[in-house]
């Protein structure tokens, strides 16, 4: 029977999240005393690929620091690997054609390197991809597989994930590197079009590369990963460090800003572009010159493109005090103006934005233009007691809100920028739920060995304009992105364009020893 809290015991580890609890196998993190975290891996049955695995020392695979087998049952202690799923990923953006090809080629060397021991993967899904900031993509998870037997006809353990797995593995055959194969063809597609093959397949260069992975006759596949990446590697731009967020993204471009890469592969693609457009261009002057002669084709005039419709319309008011009016402010369009707080989420396009603002929680003020602090405010950390080494002496921590708008992590009190200045150039803000020890200077520094006491990560968006007529238009993008500096989970990444002039509130709130806590910070695009 596994036991996890004796071996926690028994090993002076601490448990960080428990990520899985089956009668036939636990995984968790877990943290030594020295603060290094790690996967444990518990299992009732003998799994075939960590033994192959702690062999192997490559980027896309994780380290194995520990793999003992006793009396049928498996305990394994592996690399913790701080990154974002390509599943969290593909819920906010699809990498483009090269950025795809490169995810693909990385787990190439994952197979390769295990199918050159005998190991079959079996479950290669994007749940058991996962991708750092610093570039790595690494394959995770051999729960499912096998060691390739040339003696046997078909798979004994019929294993895998519906709509990735191979048809060998559901007993129409013996599963070999081709099944593997198989599974990443539909990855591949799923990271193009976010739909399996069968309903959506990809229209692009890798199109016959798809194809091929996932026939139902194996003997039509690639014969090995090598061949595959082969194929790839004509399709993969060079990698590249993003200016913005310091991220790197094989293939170009960055996934954690969702921006494609400046790679093209057909030389004809800007050719073409530019005949569809002079194209689109001679029937409009076709249709304007008919309107000129004819009543029945009126001239076309300019109109102002719809907004995104977004699902939900409650407002969300943020309690204040009494209101005191600022005098530079023309108030006679709101005499009587509160504060409101408007997420995101919370704006529809049938209801403009209300963004006559005088005060936001009590404290924080325009005056000529700029935001001022008026005392303590919510943007002010939380303070909070935490034993971190179990000496069950507890000391003081903070919860706030880190960014990267400065040239070093930091707590992000105000900050503020210029607009961009046109419509194509952008903005880019990053930030994420945070821990902070206070210095001798009152400044608040980052605790990155705190990182896992927080759960529920959660960043959100609001708007505190102060010009009328704005409308959901002005909202910035948001994308959900990976770990910054590698540490805080949740953090979001905030696209600024030429319309987010005015003041925008970014709430934090994580979990700690079971308490919420809500923390801010404000960004006045000027």
């Amino acid at each position: 029977m596994l036991n996890l809290d004796l071996y926690i015991k028994s090993n002076r580890y601490s448990i960080v999240r428990l990520h899985r609890e089956k009668p036939d196998g636990i995984v968790a993190l877990l943290m030594r005393e020295s603060g290094e975290k790690f996967i444990l891996r518990m299992y009732d049955h003998y799994v075939f690929g960590y033994d192959a695995v702690k062999d192997i020392h490559i980027d896309e695979l994780p380290k194995i620091y520990k793999c003992e087998s006793t009396n049928n049952s498996l305990i394994v202690e592996e690399e913790f690997i701080d990154g974002l799923s390509l599943s969290d990923l593909l819920e906010v953006y699809h990498p483009d054609v090269s950025q795809s090809a490169a995810i693909a080629d990385k787990i190439l060397n994952a197979l390769d390197a295990l199918h050159k021991k005998g190991v079959i993967h079996r479950d290669i899904k994007p749940e058991n991809v996962l991708i750092t900031s610093s570039g790595r993509i690494v394959l995770i998870d051999l729960d499912a597989s096998s060691v390739f037997d040339p003696q046997k006809s078909r798979d004994t353990h019929l294993m895998g994930t519906a709509g990735y797995a191979a048809p060998e593995q559901f007993g129409f055959g013996r599963s070999d590197a081709r099944t593997d194969l198989f599974s990443l063809g539909v990855l591949l597609n799923v990271c193009l079009t976010g739909g399996h093959p069968s309903i959506s397949l990809a229209r692009n260069e890798l199109t016959p590369i798809i194809e091929k992975c996932i026939e139902v006759n194996a003997d039509k596949r690639y014969l090995s990963a090598l061949e595959l990446k082969k194929d790839l590697k004509k399709h993969i731009g060079p990698t590249q460090t993003c200016s913005v967020c310091g991220s790197v993204t094989h293939g170009g471009g960055c996934l954690c800003c969702a921006r494609t890469s400046p790679y093209k592969r057909n030389p004809h693609r800007k050719l073409y572009s530019i005949l569809a457009a002079l194209t689109f261009l001679a029937i409009i002057c076709i249709f304007i010159f008919a309107g000129q002669k004819d009543e029945k084709f009126p001239a076309l005039s300019a109109q102002v493109s719809p907004s995104p419709t977004v699902n939900k319309t409650q407002t969300a008011v943020l309690e204040t005090s009494q209101i005191t009016a600022l005098p530079d402010i023309e108030q006679t369009a709101a005499p009587e103006a509160t504060a409101l707080l408007y997420s995101q989420d919370d704006i529809s396009d049938s209801k403009p934005i209300r963004t006559y603002f005088e005060k936001f929680n009590k404290n924080i003020l325009y005056e000529g233009g700029e935001l001022l602090f008026l005392g303590e405010t919510d943007s002010a950390p939380k303070p909070f007691i935490y034993d971190i080494d179990g000496d069950n002496i507890f000391e003081e921590y903070y919860f706030g809100v880190l960014g990267n708008t400065q040239e070093v992590p930091k707590h992000v009190f105000i900050d503020s920028a210029e607009a961009p200045s046109d419509s194509f150039e952008r903005l880019y803000r990053t930030y994420a739920p945070a821990v902070f020890t206070k210095n001798a200077q009152g400044e608040y520094i980052p605790a990155q060995e705190l990182s896992s006491v927080i759960s529920k990560p959660t960043v959100e968006l609001y708007y505190i304009g102060l010009d009328y007529g704005a409308s959901e238009s002005t909202m910035p993008f948001m994308y959900l992105t990976l770990p910054l500096y590698d540490t805080w989970d949740g953090a979001a990444l905030i696209e600024y364009h030429i319309g987010c002039t005015g003041a925008w509130a970014i709430e934090c709130k994580a979990t700690i020893n079971g308490k919420t806590y809500t923390s801010y910070s404000i960004t006045h695009i000027k």
